[in-house]
C-alpha cells in the first residue's frame, strides 16, 4: 500500500475560542481512510458532506482527550456534576472541531480548529467571557456632539497673524 505523509503547520484565526496553531500529520492511504486515536481506519464524520477527501482528527477517544485537556490546561471542577456538564460541552465542541476540520481538508474552509483552554465552555459562555454581549438594559446611545462655534469673519489674512510663512527658496 502506498502512503503519502504530509506534515503541516497551520495558524488559524480565533473562532469561537477553539482555534490556534496545530502541527499534525495527514496520512493518505490508498483506501482514502484515516486512522483515529485507536489506530482503526475511520471515514469522514457522519454529518460531513459527501464527496472529496475524507479526514478526521484523532479525537475519537473522547475520554482520553478530555483527560489530556484537563491536565494540559490545569482544569479542576467544583463537583462531579459540573465536570460531567463540562465534559458534555467539551465533546460537542470536539465534534464541531472534527466536522469543521473535515471541511477545511476538503477545501470548504480557509482555516482549521483545534482544542484550546476554552474547549469546555459553551458558545454563550465564551462570547460573554470576551465581552461580545452588550448589556441591553444599561445601553444608552450617546447624543451627537456638536462643538461650540463662534461667528467667523468673512475673510482672514493668515499671513498677518503669522500662520503662513513667506515662500522659501524655490
Amino acid at each position: 500500500m502506498l502512503t503519502f505523509v504530509v506534515l503541516l503547520t497551520v495558524v488559524s484565526p480565533v473562532l469561537s475560542g477553539l482555534a490556534f496553531v496545530k502541527h499534525f500529520k495527514i496520512e493518505e492511504p490508498a483506501e482514502n481512510l484515516h486512522q483515529n486515536a485507536t489506530g482503526k481506519p475511520q471515514a469522514a464524520p457522519p454529518d460531513a458532506p459527501a464527496g472529496g477527501a475524507q479526514y478526521k482528527l484523532s479525537y475519537a477517544d473522547y475520554h482520553e482527550t478530555w483527560e489530556n485537556f484537563k491536565i494540559t490546561h490545569s482544569k479542576q471542577y467544583a463537583s462531579t456534576e459540573e465536570e460531567k456538564s463540562r465534559y458534555r460541552i467539551f465533546m460537542e465542541n470536539v465534534k464541531f472541531i472534527e466536522l469543521h476540520n473535515w471541511k477545511y481538508h476538503n477545501g470548504h474552509s480557509s482555516f482549521y480548529l483545534d482544542i484550546n483552554h476554552f474547549a469546555d465552555l459553551s458558545h454563550e459562555e465564551y462570547r460573554a467571557l470576551n465581552g461580545f454581549l452588550v448589556n441591553k438594559t444599561n445601553y444608552r446611545p450617546c447624543p451627537p456632539y456638536f462643538p461650540p462655534t463662534k461667528d467667523a469673519p468673512k475673510s482672514q489674512d493668515w499671513r498677518k497673524l503669522g500662520y503662513v510663512t513667506p515662500v522659501k527658496d524655490q
